[in-house]
């Protein structure tokens, strides 16, 4: 059971780890950074594309139709950001840690 530390080893290394409250403070602003970046990417994409949607409405297309296809794109671009960014966030820390060549 989790009671705030942990200790044990990492590909070998030992590693002990202590949660404060100070990270998950820190970890919170950040995912609530994130959400507003997202929020503020989704904005943009509707209200750049206005005329777009509404030619889309023209043509038969239901609010919830066009609705749908807005948030299945800014769920595409989150999981294609999330990947991007985690791979580069962990080769990045591979490479100060010496774990890569480069």
């Amino acid at each position: 059971m989790w009671h705030g530390s942990v200790v044990g080893d990492l590909f070998g290394v030992p590693v002990s780890l202590q949660d404060r409250w100070i990270d998950t403070a820190a970890t919170a602003l950040i995912v609530l950074a994130a959400a507003f970046v997202v929020g503020d990417v989704g904005l943009l994409a509707v209200r750049d594309r206005r005329a777009e949607l509404a030619d889309l409405r023209v043509q038969g297309l239901l609010r919830t139709q066009v609705a749908g296809l807005v948030v299945r794109e800014i769920a595409i671009l989150v999981l294609l950001g999330a990947a991007l960014g985690g791979t580069a966030g962990a080769t990045l820390a591979a490479v100060i840690d010496g774990a890569l060549p480069g």
